[in-house]
């Protein structure tokens, strides 16, 4: 496993934007994608019309979990790729 600084490590990201996204940060590819995780459409840190969902990044444990209507979906990020 590779040394870690965020939930998805040193060589991805994730994007709240609409649903859950694993991006390369190497080619800015979609490596994976949770469409079934609703995360709004904020596009910035500041507070807008949009509305987010709660959601929590465990970073230690590299997973993230999203409230949705009627569930929380806890999504593991696998790092070993």
């Amino acid at each position: 496993m590779e040394p870690c600084c965020g939930p998805a490590g040193n060589r991805h990201a994730i994007s709240f934007y609409r649903h859950p996204k694993l991006v390369s940060l190497e080619s800015g590819e979609v490596v994976a994608r949770w469409e079934d995780l609703d995360t709004g459409k904020q596009v910035g840190s500041m507070i807008s019309g949009a509305k987010l969902p709660p959601l929590a990044i465990d970073v230690q444990h590299h997973r993230f979990a999203v409230a949705g209507p009627e569930n929380v979906g806890v999504v593991q990020i696998d790092l070993a790729e």
